[in-house]
């Protein structure tokens, strides 16, 4: 852990092959590369409740590691077409799904590089 946030370590292995040739033979020799890296992992949760609905919901976005960042939130039908989107300064938003069709809708909430998706289901 570094910081506030969660790394993950990647360890890489490759082999190459290396052929040397001059004017009377070639020779080759093979060199391994290792490499070692982290790589931040967002551990940002989407709650949703209540889940099932049948109008107010509301989404609370936790853990993200940058909530200084507007949220910005999707909300897609079965077939992908955005039924509610916006924007906002905090990590609650409040949805009112009262109008839309019985279904079972996606709703993508993104934090800087950071998203988080979930289903909810509009009885």
């Amino acid at each position: 852990m570094v910081g506030d946030r969660i790394h993950q370590l990647i360890n890489f292995t490759t082999k190459f092959r290396r052929v040397i040739c001059n004017a009377h033979s070639c020779g080759e020799t093979f060199v391994q590369v290792e490499l070692q890296f982290t790589l931040p992992v967002s551990k940002s949760q989407l709650t949703v409740r209540p889940n099932p609905t049948s109008g107010l919901t509301t989404c609370v976005l936790t853990r993200s590691p940058d909530l200084s960042s507007a949220t910005k939130y999707t909300h897609t039908d079965p077939q992908g077409r955005v039924v509610l989107q916006g924007s906002g300064a905090s990590e609650i938003i409040t949805l009112d799904l009262s109008l839309l069709s019985p279904a079972v809708y996606s709703l993508k909430v993104c934090v800087g590089e950071h998203s988080c998706e979930q289903n909810i289901i509009k009885q």
